[in-house]
């Protein structure tokens, strides 16, 4: 696949979620597809991840995915992005503070016969859990 197909498979996936959360995008995915998020996640399978996509809509359900930027190499995307929901439902057991969240996110996701065979998703846990009132807010405050 050429790298602007690639791209365009990438936005496509995204504007799915966005649509309808993961069920919209099981047609993106290969059958073996594993997906690797940072902190403390562990390696998963589609229906893992599609369990915890599941998970964030509960908590976001207007979660949409803004592209910041996408770049390709052979049969990989990296796309760099911002999620942003208001958060309305449980998220981990936190209760929902109703606030709209912006969360930037790092994905490399792997492209096999034009689907994503792999995701790799690094996001910014901390600043998730600072904006819902979780953990305080690492500004400084004024004297």
């Amino acid at each position: 696949m050429s790298l602007e197909s690639n791209k365009f498979t990438v936005r496509n996936y995204f504007a799915a979620l966005d649509r309808g959360g993961f069920p919209g995008v099981a047609s993106f995915v290969t059958a073996d597809f594993q997906a690797q998020i940072s902190g403390g996640y562990p390696s998963m399978d589609a229906l893992a991840y599609q369990s915890f996509y599941e998970g964030l809509y509960c908590a976001l359900p207007n979660l949409k995915h803004k592209i910041i930027e996408l770049l390709a190499e052979d049969e990989r995307v990296v796309a760099r992005l911002v999620a942003e929901g208001q958060h309305s439902g449980t998220l981990d057991g936190l209760r929902p503070c109703g606030k709209v969240v912006q969360v930037p996110i790092l994905m490399i996701l792997q492209l096999s016969t034009g689907k994503i065979s792999k995701v790799y998703l690094q996001f910014d846990q901390l600043y998730l859990l600072q904006q819902i009132g979780a953990l305080p807010s690492t500004q400084p405050q004024a004297v």
